[in-house]
């Protein structure tokens, strides 16, 4: 089993902060990055990437003339920030131990951190959108960024959420009902009239909303008051503009393509809730969520469900896939490149995790059973990179930061919660569910410990150590 133990701080790690710094204060105060800020972080190459999300987060918080998308995150994050924060923020932190979480311990490589950049691109709207923005990433970034940022897409969500009032209208929420619904959506998808003719509309009208995404940024930054390099930043907007209306008028994605991926994506959520049938569901704990929310409980189970079994299982074994490939074509050499999907997924969490702010209930059990089922699946793709005497050190590094900020948060959520709770009654339910959150990271770490094909497990109340084994920090 092969595992680099020792971490070198960068010679350029404080100008790394700084840099992060001054891009960081400019998206929170509504500002526009200057292009050499920017590739100071990522290096030149990764312009296009930024500038492409932020375009197309610009344009959905300002279509309507307001911003509408900042407090659409959970977290409260700044769409862009959040982008950056999972490209960035492990480097940033990398031998941080100011924070209380501790230091991160990795870095990301060019290739995950492009990822990490656009990630969140294919869920701004629906489905179809989503493939479109997988098309382009591909014409636009390359195969890599494409293939790894489509399979950050959680697609089964892209289906299953505009049809969750629908479901909650349902006189009996349970498998059967919901089955039932999701079928016929298919069937009626499926039975439409002229449903080639419907994609190519589709599919051109999401086109469109990637083209107005880069024309009225541009227009955006036209108009602002940049202290320098608007020209040279109007020249990447509008090269990928004229770039992706070529994309639509030459009709490269086929229609009758991206139907058959969403009758795909319908068939495996059915699937998932077949195998829920058969064997168990994810059943979420009814004490982590609201009384009002009580009588989803099913609609809650299937969410969890789908993000296991379907989302982030799907991710893994995806992963190993590509290994097993890599394997019988001569040899692993890129490992690295194939862990970005995984790796990313588990900056993107820790990102989430950092700026959580517990509050509401549902959100809050949401943001919690979300990183455990990441967490569960990478001790899996661990264990499968351990059996075959592969490098699992980035993928333990950043599970074990994404873990630590987990139990951090709880921690100190539930300390002040119980506080409240002795002069405020309403808090008790909140206690209750954030005393079980922080019991089920222990026996998640327990989990852990048991694992005998990783070597090196910490001990279940050591909370600044590693998963998998301890690393030593040197200087350069």
């Amino acid at each position: 089993m092969q595992n680099n133990n020792k971490i070198i701080i960068p010679e350029n790690y404080k100008d790394i902060r700084q840099d992060y710094d001054s891009v960081e204060t400019t998206i929170r105060n509504g500002g526009i990055p200057l292009p050499s800020n920017v590739a100071r972080i990522f290096e030149k190459d990764a312009l296009p990437e930024f500038y492409f999300m932020f375009a197309l987060t610009h344009y959905k918080e300002y279509r309507s003339g307001k911003r509408i998308v900042q407090y659409e995150r959970k977290d409260e994050t700044p769409p862009q920030l959040h982008s950056l924060d999972c490209a960035t923020k492990a480097d940033y932190r990398f031998a941080d131990y100011s924070a209380p979480p501790g230091p991160s311990l990795y870095r990301l490589i060019p290739l995950q951190k492009k990822v990490g950049l656009i990630h969140d691109n294919g869920e701004l709207d629906d489905i179809i959108y989503s493939f479109v923005i997988n098309h382009n990433n591909g014409r636009l970034f390359g195969e890599d960024v494409r293939k790894y940022a489509d399979l950050l897409a959680n697609k089964s969500e892209l289906l299953t959420k505009p049809v969750e009032d629908r479901i909650k209208r349902l006189p009996i929420i349970d498998h059967k009902s919901v089955y039932r619904l999701l079928d016929k959506k298919l069937e009626e998808f499926e039975k439409g009239t002229n449903l080639e003719d419907r994609m190519i509309e589709s599919i051109d009208q999401r086109y469109e909303l990637v083209i107005n995404a880069l024309k009225s940024f541009g227009g955006y930054v036209n108009r602002s008051d940049m202290p320098a390099e608007k020209d040279d930043l109007l020249g990447i907007l509008f090269g990928m503009r004229d770039f992706v209306v070529r994309l639509k008028n030459e009709r490269l994605l086929e229609p009758a393509l991206v139907a058959d991926l969403i009758r795909r994506e319908y068939m495996d959520i059915l699937k998932v809730m077949e195998w829920g049938k058969a064997h168990e569901y994810n059943e979420v704990d009814p004490n982590l969520l609201p009384v009002t929310e009580l009588e989803f409980e099913f609609l809650h189970t299937l969410n969890k469900t789908l993000y296991d079994r379907k989302y982030i299982k799907g991710i893994v074994e995806h992963v190993e896939r590509e290994i097993v490939s890599a394997y019988n074509n001569g040899g692993v050499t890129n490992l690295e490149n194939i862990l970005t999907p995984m790796v990313v997924k588990n900056a993107d969490s820790t990102s989430v995790v950092a700026t959580w702010m517990p509050g509401k209930l549902e959100t809050d059990a949401s943001i919690f059973r979300k990183p455990r089922i990441i967490l569960s699946q990478n001790l899996e793709l661990g264990n499968f990179l351990a059996a075959h005497k592969l490098d699992y050190s980035l993928l333990q590094r950043s599970s074990d930061y994404l873990l630590r900020y987990m139990n951090w948060k709880i921690d100190n959520y539930l300390e002040w919660l119980q506080k409240e709770a002795k002069g405020e009654t309403h808090f008790k339910r909140n206690v209750l569910a954030f005393g079980l959150m922080q019991q089920k990271m222990k026996g998640f770490k327990e989990k852990i410990d048991s694992m005998g094909s990783i070597d090196n497990l910490v001990q279940p109340d050591s909370r600044q150590k590693l998963l998998f084994g301890q690393v030593s920090v040197v200087n350069s």
